[in-house]
């Protein structure tokens, strides 16, 4: 699984939360080989995502009072 992904405000922008991304899922990939990876994400960060390979594959639903959407990248 893929906790939040985050880093401070002052560091926004600089490509690490892209970095930690693509480093999470090379981990998961040398962990349990390639395989279809599945995360909720904040709606607003839809975007990020799909710039990983992730697509929108769920009903949106909140949490937290905050819309989410379910994703997935393929193998």
């Amino acid at each position: 699984s893929i906790g939040r992904v985050l880093t401070r405000q002052d560091a926004r922008g600089a490509g690490l939360g892209y970095a930690l991304m693509e480093q999470a899922v090379a981990a998961i990939y040398q962990v349990w080989g390639p395989q279809a990876i599945r995360i909720g994400a904040q709606e607003q960060l839809a975007g990020f995502y799909v710039k990983h390979g992730f697509k929108d594959v769920g009903k949106p639903y909140t949490e937290d009072g905050i819309p989410h959407l379910e994703m997935l990248r393929d193998a």
